[in-house]
């Protein structure tokens, strides 16, 4: 038998629903930029990276310029000869020095709009392959580095001069050996879903793997190969990737990523310095 509820209790307990019922209150703004690897960028931002992006893209054109021209076939000076008559650092120090300028240039441009459109992407597989693909143009530079110090101020002609030019050399391939395992390993993280490590592992290499080249800081003095100030230029480099490496962990933080790029660039604008300036067109110690 239905029970008769007085029609003032019923109307008590449709209010007190009513009350309950919080669906007529206005949500939350969802966070734009939750989950993400660092804040959306805004139009000032935006700016400035495109306007910076064309300053890099002109600089490196004029480092191509003066690469061909000042040392070039007709410019390279033979500064030292083993007994077969090699030396100078050759016609494939300065292709695996442009290949490096030319990937610099190509991983400035996929990082602009990496970061401006390609992140705002809501597919998960179309996100982890732009991540996988900026991954590759990271490590290909790393990897063309330690290839243009093995072809430029570590060859065997300069190598030779100190006694030991056949052991050092077989020394060289093995570290450029190493840095080619640490890149694949960036890679295959780069791709993964595993985020988090990927992380961890990047700047692990970002902060280390320059301090590598000191290995052969006393050679290459010793060789006069690189001068004094030139090894003090690659100290540098990997001084700023240290700092670099700071803005890297904090880039979720507004304005960090962009600062990020700007201090990646002087990295390789020290590693560039080292091996154009000092490494190839200078003979002697300054």
């Amino acid at each position: 038998m239905a029970q008769n509820i007085p029609n003032k209790d019923r109307d008590a307990s449709e209010i007190y629903q009513g009350i309950a019922d919080m669906s007529f209150l206005p949500k939350k703004a969802k966070d734009i930029n939750e989950g993400r690897e660092f804040p959306v960028m805004g139009k000032g931002q935006k700016l400035f990276r495109l306007v910076y992006l064309c300053l890099m893209a002109a600089g490196v054109v004029a480092l191509l310029v003066c690469l061909f021209y000042f040392a070039g076939p007709s410019h390279n000076i033979v500064r030292y000869s083993d007994e077969n008559g090699r030396g100078g650092y050759g016609a494939f120090g300065l292709v695996v020095t442009a290949l490096l300028a030319v990937a610099f240039l190509a991983q400035q441009v996929y990082s602009y709009f990496y970061d401006t459109k390609l992140t705002l992407e809501a597919d998960p597989k179309k996100n982890h392959l732009y991540k996988g693909i900026s991954a590759c143009f990271y490590y290909l530079e790393l990897v063309l580095l330690f290839g243009s110090y093995v072809t430029t101020f570590l060859r065997y002609s300069v190598l030779y001069q100190t006694g030991m030019g056949n052991a050092l050399q077989w020394t060289g391939l093995i570290l450029f050996l190493i840095v080619l395992a640490i890149a694949i390993g960036g890679v295959v993280l780069g791709f993964s879903k595993k985020d988090g490590a990927a992380k961890v592992y990047n700047a692990l290499v970002l902060g280390l793997v320059l301090y590598l080249a000191f290995c052969y800081s006393s050679v290459l003095s010793y060789a006069k190969s690189l001068s004094n100030a030139g090894i003090g230029v690659l100290i540098g480099g990997a001084l700023m990737s240290d700092v670099a490496l700071i803005y890297y962990c904090l880039e979720k933080k507004p304005g960090y990523r962009s600062a990020f790029q700007v201090l990646y660039t002087f990295i390789y604008v020290f590693q560039f310095i080292a091996i154009f300036y000092y490494g190839m067109l200078l003979a002697t110690p300054l």
